[in-house]
């Protein structure tokens, strides 16, 4: 059974503002991750840059359980970033505007917004990164590895 839901109703609404705050606070972690990380992207190739800063996104995402937020975004139709590895931070943006979508009172943070760009170079470098698809599967994972200084 379909639930519809009231954006006018005020609980709704504190959700809206929550999950909206939550997110904002996982986006800051992700450029945080980003900056630290910058001696150590500065020496990946530049053909290459992206996908590591993509990186470093995914795994800021996925260092904390997501299922609650997940649950809370399901509910309203969102993503729940199931999918969201290729471009981490563009698909968080996106939720971002969604939810300032459903309630205009909430601002959306200023700054550059990021755009989900698809791109044979992409995919290029997952063959380069992660080797060929098998004739058996159609799927690869991505698994989150800690980095250390050595």
């Amino acid at each position: 059974m379909q639930k519809n839901i009231d954006v006018h109703d005020s609980s709704k609404f504190l959700d809206i503002q929550r999950l909206f705050k939550e997110l904002s606070a996982i986006r800051a972690d992700m450029i945080s991750e980003e900056v630290r990380g910058a001696a150590r992207l500065a020496k990946v190739h530049p053909s290459h840059q992206a996908s590591a800063r993509n990186l470093l996104h995914y795994l800021a995402l996925r260092r904390r359980d997501l299922r609650p937020l997940q649950f809370s975004l399901a509910e309203l139709g969102l993503s729940s970033f199931g999918r969201a590895e290729s471009h981490v931070l563009a698909a968080l943006d996106a939720t971002l505007r969604a939810l300032h979508r459903l309630s205009k009172s909430i601002g959306f943070p200023s700054g550059n917004v990021t755009e989900i760009k698809f791109s044979q170079s992409w995919l290029n470098h997952n063959e380069s990164r992660l080797g060929s698809v098998g004739s058996e599967r159609r799927v690869r994972v991505m698994a989150p590895y800690t980095w250390r200084s050595r």
